[in-house]
């Protein structure tokens, strides 16, 4: 081996900028510590938070707890590879159930850094405590311990002590963020100022299954969500590995909407999907997946489930929906024809089909808007193309059509569309050394001046027009012919009965 010249060294806000989220989010921060005593097998961990910035923050946990040589071989190596050293599972005999480990990359204890630049780590195990007084300083180590001691303690655990210093955590939004972060295991419990934190799951699923993929089985779950509950964290879809949410419950997956949040079955349902063999793909700071051919693959699966379950649940809720509108547009509808009535059951079928969500109020001003096109027998073809749009496109129609009129938008369309065809006209005939230019070119740009600015885009703007012929136009005198001034020569002059004006080009 070469001797080493220069050693590379730490930018001072080394771990802000490389774990930005973990630094800077309280909820994640908090989500990251619990889950670093969920992987020491700890069964119960009790966090205390501080009323006034400056006092410290406590969490304590009865985990595996670490030795001195554990503690530098793990919590002081950057990027520490868990998996790699210590396997998918928590190896600790306490446990009656298999757990499935979070840490992947060694990033949660950096979470401390969110309150204070300092913190104390206080690990015991075998009879021995620990005691490492912490510090993010840059240079030659991106951290480092500035204060060891060791002093005899019974049984395991591990206590973390950090000033909210750079930030106050709110005692009820750490409680609520734990709350549905992490699913109810028997096993583990999570306190808050000796308040226990009751999980988000106080329905039962109306419907569990299991899909098999190649990649090993996912588990779903779905809940019909209460009329009177209103927390957003209990609608979407929820994504769970080793019982710890992925990122927030959300209809999007991928770049694909799902549901449209504000749809009766959106506000309605929890999916809760269960992707163990999905945990090496979760980013580092669990905000989401990595883009793999795994995840999409397993994405494509998950949304041809909920989209067949989803038109199954409106499917019998269409014939509801379908007699409520008639009968509100009973007296119309029979004074249509025997034809017109055939094209519009028709179009219930068709429509109820396509967009089974659609409530009755919703479905109701379509189907008057649709009498009337029957009574008259216009806009049958605008009616087929506004039903082949997909819902984005309705919506930015109707947001278009909030701020401008139809008549509105076919001026400015006609205008651009004139002004494309003055343009290619130009194009070509500038081209062809055969034009005329005085009476082909210039005419065709006279209707044109905004392609000179803006500012010229009005009527008092002209040219290759004589002087005294723009006067006469512009201001609609007459000129008086029996003067001694000769025309020709002075087209700058505009005498009128009570004033002169004189102009220039």
């Amino acid at each position: 081996m070469n001797n080493v010249i220069l050693y590379s060294r730490f930018e001072n806000n080394f771990i802000e900028r490389t774990y930005n989220t973990v630094v800077s989010d309280i909820s994640v921060a908090f989500s990251e510590l619990v889950a670093n005593a969920w992987d020491a097998g700890a069964k119960t961990i009790n966090i205390n938070i501080p009323y006034e910035s400056g006092e410290d923050i406590i969490l304590e946990d009865d985990g595996s707890g670490m030795t001195d040589d554990e503690f530098r071989n793990r919590w002081m190596i950057i990027a520490y590879n868990r998996v790699e050293h210590q396997g998918n599972y928590v190896q600790y005999e306490d446990l009656t159930t298999k757990r499935l480990a979070y840490g992947r990359n060694g990033i949660g204890r950096h979470a401390l850094i969110c309150f204070d630049d300092e913190y104390i780590v206080e690990t015991w195990k075998k009879g021995v405590c620990n005691r490492y007084h912490i510090s993010v300083d840059g240079g030659q180590s991106a951290f480092s311990i500035i204060n060891h001691n060791q002093y005899h303690k019974e049984g395991h655990g591990t206590k973390l002590i950090v000033k909210a210093n750079k930030k106050l955590p709110q005692t009820k939004e750490v409680i609520q963020t734990l709350g549905y972060r992490f699913l109810f295991d028997p096993e583990f419990t999570i306190c808050v100022n000796n308040k226990e934190v009751e999980y988000k799951q106080l329905i039962s699923p109306v419907k569990t299954d299991i899909v098999s993929t190649e990649y090993g089985d996912i588990g779903i779950e779905i809940y019909n969500i209460p009329d009177g509950e209103k927390t957003t964290a209990l609608n979407g879809v929820a994504f769970w590995a080793g019982k710890r949410l992925i990122g927030n419950p959300s209809w999007n997956i991928d770049d694909y909407r799902v549901e449209d949040a504000r749809r009766r079955f959106a506000l309605k349902h929890l999916i809760i999907i269960k992707v163990d063999f999905l945990i090496d793909d979760v980013r580092y700071d669990w905000s989401g997946f990595q883009k793999t051919n795994k995840v999409k693959e397993c994405n494509k699966i998950i949304k041809q489930y909920i989209s067949k379950y989803r038109i199954d649940y409106y499917k019998g809720k269409t014939s509801e929906v379908r007699s409520d509108v008639i009968r509100e547009n009973l007296e119309d509808i029979r004074e249509l024809s025997a034809s017109a009535r055939d094209e519009l059951r028709n179009f219930f079928d068709i429509y109820l089909a396509q967009k089974p969500e659609i409530d009755a109020t919703e479905l109701n001003v379509i189907i008057q808007a649709l009498i009337n096109v029957l009574n008259s027998r216009n806009g049958i073809p605008l009616l087929s193309k506004l039903s082949k749009m997909s819902n984005s496109e309705i919506e930015s129609l109707d947001s278009i059509l909030d701020e401008w009129s139809v008549f509105d938008i076919k001026c400015v369309l006609d205008e651009i569309d004139s002004r494309l065809k003055i343009i290619d006209a130009i194009q070509k005939l500038s081209s062809d050394n055969s034009t005329d230019e005085l009476h082909v070119l210039h005419p065709l740009i006279s209707q044109a001046r905004w392609l000179f600015g803006v500012e010229f885009d009005n009527n008092y703007y002209t040219f290759n027009r004589r002087l005294s012929t723009v006067m006469q136009e512009l201001l609609k005198y007459t000129r008086k012919d029996k003067t001694t001034i000769n025309w020709l020569k002075r087209p700058d002059l505009v005498i009128a009965a009570d004033y002169t004006l004189y102009c220039k080009g």
